[in-house]
């Protein structure tokens, strides 16, 4: 395959995944998982794998989520997306303790535009274990990141409160 050829078949497999994106935000998530895959099909992206992953998770198919994820760090395994949402399904299976190391990765991860959401989903699963300290220094690391981030914020003053 010629460099041209690739580069048509890499752009043609992100406009899929930007288009299966909007559906899932639309609440159209079998005609997304199905765009998704298209999109894999044409070139694999971690982007699409990690999508795809969410979209099972909103039909809470969180085994089939976690497998994608897993794909997606294999093309990709400096972005924290996929690793964030590992530890968000473990958490949906009731699996907290685990998902710890998966937001621990998340929040080391070199490429993570949204590094605020593994930092407080770190933050809540040590507060679940009862490290109230560890926790309001992860919200703080979150709101450094992202001051007006209401689930960091929110969540920081409730345990704060719990604390006084």
């Amino acid at each position: 395959m010629s460099d041209r050829e690739l580069n048509n078949n890499k752009q043609q497999a992100e406009d899929l995944c930007q288009k299966a994106t909007d559906l899932l935000h639309k609440g159209q998530i079998s005609a997304a998982i199905d765009m998704f895959k298209s999109s894999i099909t044409v070139f694999p992206t971690a982007m699409a794998h990690t999508n795809l992953g969410w979209a099972y998770s909103r039909e809470g198919k969180y085994d089939l989520a976690i497998k994608e994820c897993f794909l997606a760090i294999e093309i990709d395994p400096e972005s924290g997306s996929a690793y964030n949402d590992i530890g968000a399904y473990l958490v949906q299976k009731g699996k907290v303790s685990e998902s710890e190391e998966w937001f621990r990765k998340a929040a080391d991860a070199p490429m993570y535009e949204a590094r605020h959401f593994a930092f407080t989903n770190l933050a809540r699963v040590l507060q679940f274990k009862g490290y109230w300290i560890e926790s309001l220094a992860l919200y703080d690391k979150a709101l450094e990141i992202r001051s007006d981030y209401a689930p960091a914020k929110e969540s920081r003053v409730l345990l704060q409160a719990m604390m006084n």
